[in-house]
């Protein structure tokens, strides 16, 4: 929620003109320690905050805005620059372009996002991809699935979209420092190589975003390369 106001300071003196230029009067905030309802009551939880993390500072990465919801993309660093904690925060405007229900997925820790939390942010994600209704967001393990004719190429875990590559995406998002999804199971660490996270310059830019979700839409549905046969050629005798 910080980021969707541009920078809100952790700052009380700094923070009451802040919140009341870019968040609604009844605003209600969300994330995955629960709701809070009200600029006074969101004043407060921010507070808490502020003693919890007294020399922390937030870093806006990118935000992006469509159709009165913006997402934006951040972190939470000490003074010292060390990163504390990195998030994404949605959120849906009035008609005056207060913030009306900001609300922020966390990744502290290994943390994790609530389900709805993961679905508004797919949903987000799936605005800058297509037209509405044309990609249907599905529950998908702890995470949210985005499908396009029936073909999921893509999903979001924990605040990060993944898209379904092929070897060219994947030396193109390896390139760019993207890492393929990955799960632990049976105490081992499982890694997929045909989902990448995407990388932060691409979820920054909606056209190039889409052109990337296009082409993890036709990796998706290319048929799989056949493999010929050997043919084993016998001669008899006689």
């Amino acid at each position: 929620m910080e980021s969707i106001c541009g920078h809100m300071s952790l700052d009380a003196d700094a923070r009451e003109p802040e919140m009341s230029a870019c968040l609604a009067d009844d605003v209600t905030y969300c994330d995955p320690n629960g709701a809070i309802a009200g600029r006074a009551g969101l004043a407060a939880y921010m507070a808490g905050f502020k003693e919890s993390v007294p020399a922390g500072r937030f870093i806006i990465l990118g935000v992006l805005h469509h159709n009165e919801r913006s997402l934006a993309r951040w972190e939470l660093r000490h003074e010292d620059e060390t990163v504390l904690q990195t998030g994404t925060s949605f959120a849906a405007m009035s008609d005056g372009g207060s913030a009306l229900s900001p609300a922020s997925s966390i990744l502290w820790r290994g943390g994790t996002m609530g389900n709805e939390a993961t679905r508004s942010l797919a949903l987000e994600f799936a605005s800058q991809i297509a037209p509405p209704g044309a990609i249907d967001i599905r529950r998908f393990f702890g995470g949210s699935a985005l499908v396009r004719n029936g073909a999921q190429f893509g999903f979001v875990m924990k605040g990060t979209l993944y898209l379904r590559v092929d070897a060219a995406m994947r030396a193109e998002f390896e390139a760019d420092g993207s890492e393929p999804f990955s799960y632990r199971a049976a105490g081992r660490e499982v890694t997929v190589r045909r989902y990448y996270a995407v990388p932060a310059h691409v979820i920054d830019d909606p056209s190039l975003l889409r052109r990337c979700s296009e082409r993890a839409f036709d990796a998706t549905t290319r048929p799989a390369r056949k493999h010929s046969k050997a043919t084993l050629a016998v001669s008899l005798p006689g």
